[in-house]
């Protein structure tokens, strides 16, 4: 695989990414819950202003979760299929207990994939890695520069996150750097990439940032985001640093053929494509909050408490929940459906509704297009 290969997101990167993407569609269509994401905590050592659960409530008072729940709930849902999981946070690693739930996870033959602000990948914890790795280690890697971090995390812990991203991934584990972009950070984007392509390690960018609902109760407001337009200009620009000249001119002739540069996750019945939300949320894939409520995915609302109910209940509740959400019916018609990744979780949390027309996504997605007629007339001379 090639440095260029390998730093393509969200792409088919050989054999397991397709049979990954199978599974969770004859999963989705069986109503499996193939994929799940335990969020262990909503506690952080890093304050990023952007954050989309940060609370200022959220401290060793939380009523999370103990190990022994966690541990079942993993058992019971691998009885009902789930054969990914996703732990995340918060920062998990932030658990005193993290050690006893991964290694009870691991025993259950799950692929465990673990989402990190990488700054505690060490000691025991990267002991515990090192012994029994997981599927993949993401890590938030939010600039190049103590100052970057200092600004948008409130921490300057640069040079400890890259420390151990070195640490992990000479120990031979997969690691993948994730860049979420905002005001404070863009100017840090190419570097990033950069930094990524020195160590030949995939990343994964993104310049759209959900509103904080969870954590503000607003809906359809970020402050720490770029502005529609930037947003979308950012988006053709974190392109630029993933493709080739030439993949880039074959994204483009495939829009031009009318084919969908954000590929659906899911089949859905022709009848209704353009309505229905084409993730894998609620179909194939489910979300456990900190203290045991389940969702669809983490940006949508709560569907079923796992305190009175079984995995299996609780599931069959997302699953309904999830087969009656229609996306806005203008979406449907838009002439710039192909590149726009709208979803259930964006319309909820720009405008408090599902059905409802998520404006900045919209203004985004034509900043992005814009971006993208620029470039094809860049590439064509």
């Amino acid at each position: 695989m090639d440095d260029q290969t390998r730093l393509l997101p969200g792409l088919s990167m050989g054999p397991e990414a397709g049979i990954s993407a199978y599974l969770h569609k004859k999963s989705a269509a069986a109503g499996i819950p193939l994929s799940g994401t335990f969020e262990l905590t909503r506690r952080c050592n890093f304050n990023c202003r952007m954050c989309y659960i940060h609370s200022a409530q959220a401290d060793k008072n939380d009523t999370e979760l103990p190990a022994e729940r966690w541990i079942d709930i993993a058992s019971q849902a691998r009885d009902a299929g789930m054969l990914f999981l996703l732990l995340t946070g918060g920062e998990p690693l932030l658990r005193a207990d993290f050690e006893e739930i991964y290694e009870a996870l691991c025993e259950m033959g799950l692929c465990i994939s673990v989402n990190t602000n990488g700054s505690l990948l060490k000691g025991r914890i990267a002991d515990l890695f090192e012994k029994k790795p997981p599927n993949r280690i993401n890590i938030s890697l939010y600039g190049v520069s103590g100052d970057t971090y200092r600004s948008l995390c409130g921490t300057d812990q640069f040079d400890a996150v890259k420390e151990n991203i070195e640490r992990m991934s000479a120990a031979g584990i997969d690691v993948r750097l994730n860049m979420s972009v905002t005001p404070e950070n863009a100017q840090d984007l190419d570097a990033v990439f950069a930094f990524a392509s020195a160590r030949n390690l995939p990343i994964k960018a993104t310049s759209y940032m959900f509103p904080p609902v969870r954590g503000t109760g607003t809906y359809g407001k970020n402050e720490m985001r770029l502005s529609a337009e930037d947003a979308g200009k950012c988006r053709a620009k974190i392109e630029s640093l993933q493709f080739s000249e030439k993949e880039l001119q074959n994204r483009l002739s495939l829009l031009e053929q009318g084919e969908r540069l954000v590929p659906d996750e899911i089949n859905v019945s022709q009848s209704l494509q353009g309505t229905v939300s084409r993730c894998r949320a609620g179909r194939a894939g489910f979300w456990v909050d900190w203290n045991g409520g389940v969702r669809m995915c983490g940006m949508t609302p709560v569907c079923a408490e796992l305190s009175g109910v079984t995995f299996r209940e609780a599931w069959k509740t997302v699953r309904i929940a999830a087969s009656t959400i229609r996306l806005p019916a203008v979406c449907t018609a838009c002439s710039l459906r192909q590149i726009c990744p709208v979803c259930a979780a964006v319309c909820c949390t720009e405008t408090g509704e599902y059905g409802k027309k998520p404006t900045y996504l919209c203004e985004m997605t034509k900043a992005y297009a814009k971006e993208l007629l620029q470039m094809r007339d860049k590439t064509s001379c």
